[in-house]
């Protein structure tokens, strides 16, 4: 039993180690799209509520946390930072085009990219939702994974619309409008 307890701790460790790295990884890899230190930090912002919201609805759905659990808290990252890579995407384009302030673009891109943000959302935790009620004994296994991606996108993805744009508008304002403008001329060129 101490052996079991201990495996487990280990693996758990180093599955924490590992999400961590991809993290870095996809951090370096947006920073190098983007021409951006703190944009992929904005993108990332959305990886923990994600995460808060698979805890939630662990806790709703009366299911106890497990390792396969986090295995979708992970697989869920990668859904989280599609939906706001889309919202920048956007916004660094409308932004590009020289025609709006960044509280404008920002709102903008929001009201755009909400269609592909909720769809992506909608189909992700609709297609989960027969395993959620699923009784077989064989799918019991799968079930709190398919909590974790469900109940973490659809949470993630209502934060990411306001939590987003208020970052976007929180650095734009740190930065100052015409570093701000400088460094997003510099992208488009």
């Amino acid at each position: 039993q101490a052996g079991a307890g201990r495996e487990q701790s280990d693996d758990l460790s180093s599955l924490g180690r590992m999400a961590l790295v991809s993290l870095m990884v996809i951090y370096t890899l947006l920073a190098s799209q983007l021409r951006s230190y703190s944009q992929p930090l904005i993108i990332l912002s959305g990886v923990p509520f994600g995460a808060a919201g698979a805890l939630v609805g662990h806790y709703l759905l009366g299911y106890d946390l497990s390792f396969i659990s986090i295995f979708g808290m992970v697989a869920l990252s990668g859904v989280v930072v599609n939906d706001s890579l889309v919202l920048m995407d956007r916004y660094n384009k409308m932004m590009r085009e020289g025609q709006m302030q960044a509280q404008q673009a920002i709102v903008a891109a929001a009201k755009s990219r909400f269609r592909a943000i909720f769809l992506t959302t909608a189909t992700t935790a609709l297609g989960l939702t027969p395993m959620l009620f699923e009784t077989s004994t064989q799918a019991q296994f799968l079930i709190p994974m398919a909590v974790s991606l469900a109940t973490g996108i659809v949470f993630a993805s209502i934060i990411i619309l306001f939590i987003v744009p208020a970052l976007v508008i929180i650095r734009h304002d740190l930065l100052g409008d015409k570093r701000v403008a400088d460094a997003e001329l510099a992208l488009s060129t």
